[in-house]
């Protein structure tokens, strides 16, 4: 395994929830619609669902190479992630700040967590990033955490989904964000890198037109686009984006008067609608 926050594979929360076991029934399953969503042979399209092959895990997933080295393969029981992921795919699909989804599907049976109860195992295709730039070891290369730490600045606004969008915070709110984000970004920057252009682009964006404030956005959440993705209709650059959503909608902050609210949550209806779209996998 090559990147993660924790020291070894076994300390990572995601393979301490079981999340190999939950997938291994279900490998086969996976690789064929993986490997037939991009036209590709299935035999040897993924690598065993074991430590040994990983790429990586966090807190609630874990991400496998795939064949095409254009994609990687993540698994997470992250509640809302999943529909967190199909909005991102409705509202901004091709967005050049964000890493691209090619396909999402769930597994059929829900799985116990310890902070969210019974959650899902959802398993994402999407393009594989250059993350060495920015990782070493387990913590940050110096300036990309700014990221992170620069989001405690924006203000907390309209964190709530009404029908298929977010209500729309108010100008002069959002004015004051793109501002404060372009200071923040414009420190951002390795000789891989350019100044995060579209990652701010795509943090504002989200914001003014649909209410949706990324409050995730870190050092372990972003990597650089390396990879030729034209074929799939999305732009080709050497920038950061944004390769997790699992906090789609989430404020930032969590003191005093600005709780952490997720805007998913904050409406079952629009999650059942998104979640209801996601194809089922069996094996």
């Amino acid at each position: 395994m090559r990147h993660s926050r924790y020291k070894t594979v076994s300390q990572s929360p995601a393979i301490k929830r079981g999340l190999l076991g939950y997938v291994a029934p279900f490998w086969k399953a996976i690789e064929k619609a993986a490997a037939a969503s991009i036209k590709a042979k299935p035999t040897g399209f993924l690598p065993p669902p074991d430590k040994a092959s990983l790429l990586g895990c966090g807190f609630w997933g874990c991400v496998w190479p795939t064949a095409d080295k254009r994609f990687v393969l993540k698994a997470s029981v992250d509640l809302t992630e999943g529909p967190h992921v199909a909005l991102a795919m409705k509202l901004f699909p091709k967005h050049p700040g964000m890493a691209y989804h090619h396909r999402i599907w769930r597994l059929p049976s829900r799985v116990w967590t310890n902070e969210q109860g019974y959650s899902w195992v959802w398993i994402m295709l999407r393009e594989e990033t250059d993350v060495d730039s920015i990782w070493n070891d387990t913590k940050p290369a110096p300036g990309y955490k700014k990221i992170h730490d620069g989001l405690d600045a924006l203000p907390d606004c309209c964190s709530c989904l009404h029908q298929e969008k977010v209500l729309a915070c108010g100008s002069a709110d959002v004015r004051k964000a793109e501002r404060e984000l372009d200071v923040i970004l414009k420190k951002i920057g390795t000789p891989a890198s350019s100044k995060g252009k579209y990652v701010s682009s795509l943090i504002t964006m989200a914001y003014r037109d649909h209410g949706i404030l990324l409050g995730d956005v870190h050092f372990a959440n972003v990597g650089l686009r390396r990879h030729d993705l034209s074929q799939f209709g999305v732009k080709r650059h050497k920038d950061l984006v944004v390769t997790d959503l699992g906090d789609l909608g989430q404020s930032p902050r969590t003191d005093g008067d600005y709780p952490k609210i997720n805007a998913i949550q904050k409406n079952p209806r629009l999650y059942e609608a998104l979640f209801s779209e996601i194809p089922v996998l069996r094996p």
